[in-house]
């Protein structure tokens, strides 16, 4: 799954690199020329984030931020070896297994690729698979003749406890002379994009110098979100330059003329053709869900579309970032309302300095 979230850093003021800005802007020419439609997308939105010196900086610092909790991690200071000797000697001493006989006496694991590969153990009794011109599950003469032995000793089954250990998934490690192996307790993302499916979160004046752009999804890699004159989209700003109240503003003005269109389109029946909802007697749905139901008010669609005006910085995170924690809205107590979260945030924000850096990232888990 996919969740927003923000992370805030502290960069000072920077000095622009010109010369290594000149070369970004050159490859971003380059890379237009590319036929591919998605590749060439995806590749000018990883450029575009990198042409300043301040999102060179911005994107060196999250990933410093990211990395402890990262899954994928090779770094040792957040590393955990997971021992799993004792389960495997507990398991080779009383453990038992499935194992199917063959009719030429060779004992094998029910997973043993010998035995899987064609056939199956199926309520007790062993059938081929894909049989016949039919393809279909069947007791096949074979089949019969070979005998199932349920429960049978793994001590038994496996001259040794090294082999028996070999024989599973979990490897030995050399370095600490165990089975088991490492892995970060603190991981929570396996994959993350500055900007990805929420590029366009964050708005600024077009005069904006300290700015990330961000890599868009590849969804979304080829389309520019309308924003208000003299503003564009980023993902990433300080914060005294993010236009909180327009944002506000602006998805109000977005969301009314959603309604309007939805509400033309279900009284008229004439669809755009871009329009991929259904339309019945109750109203449109898109993939199941009612998005206008017939006679819904403005304020109606409103309160459910909209971020409520007593928010003050409107985002709808999953979690809070910076150097020192990571705060999720799943870590709010139970029993406690969704809004403690909102207010969460914006006490959160009201804590930063006006030059703090604000950006959204996608991760996904």
């Amino acid at each position: 799954m996919h969740f927003l979230s923000l992370v805030t850093l502290e960069i000072p003021e920077i000095i622009e690199d010109e010369n290594t800005n000149k070369e970004i802007e050159e490859q971003i020419e380059k890379e237009k020329e590319v036929q591919n439609h998605i590749l060439r997308e995806l590749m000018l939105g990883k450029l575009r984030s990198l042409k300043s010196s301040f999102s060179r900086e911005v994107t060196s610092c999250i990933n410093d931020i990211m990395e402890p909790y990262s899954e994928t991690t090779t770094d040792q200071r957040y590393l955990e070896f997971i021992d799993h000797t004792q389960e495997l000697k507990s398991d080779y001493e009383e453990g038992t297994t499935n194992c199917i006989r063959f009719p030429n006496g060779t004992l094998v694991t029910e997973n043993h690729p010998a035995f899987f590969k064609k056939y199956i153990l199926n309520q007790g009794k062993v059938f081929q698979r894909d049989a016949g011109p039919l393809h279909h599950m069947k007791r096949t003469k074979r089949a019969k003749r070979m005998q199932v032995m349920f429960g049978y000793p793994n001590k038994k089954l496996y001259p040794n406890f090294q082999t028996f250990a070999e024989d599973g998934w979990i490897p030995f490690h050399e370095e600490v002379q165990k089975y088991g192996y490492f892995c970060n307790p603190n991981a929570m993302w396996d994959w993350y994009s500055i900007g990805g499916r929420w590029a366009d979160m964050l708005l600024v004046k077009t005069t904006c110098k300290d700015y990330v752009l961000g890599e868009p999804s590849w969804a979304i890699a080829d389309k520019t979100s309308p924003a208000p004159d003299g503003y564009m989209w980023v993902s990433a700003a300080r914060k005294k330059d993010i236009a909180w109240q327009c944002m506000h503003d602006w998805e109000v003005h977005t969301a009314k003329e959603h309604y309007q269109k939805l509400k033309y389109i279900f009284e008229t029946g004439i669809c755009e053709k871009d329009f991929h909802g259904k339309l019945d007697d109750t109203g449109i749905s898109v993939y199941g869900e009612y998005v206008y139901r017939k006679g819904q008010s403005l304020s109606s669609y409103l309160k459910k579309n909209t971020i409520s005006p007593k928010v003050k910085y409107p985002l709808p995170l999953h979690d809070i970032i910076d150097e020192s924690m990571w705060r999720s809205c799943d870590d709010i107590v139970i029993g406690k309302e969704r809004s403690d979260w909102s207010e969460e945030i914006d006490g959160y924000i009201d804590d930063l300095s006006e030059d703090t850096v604000l950006a959204c990232v996608d991760y996904h888990i």
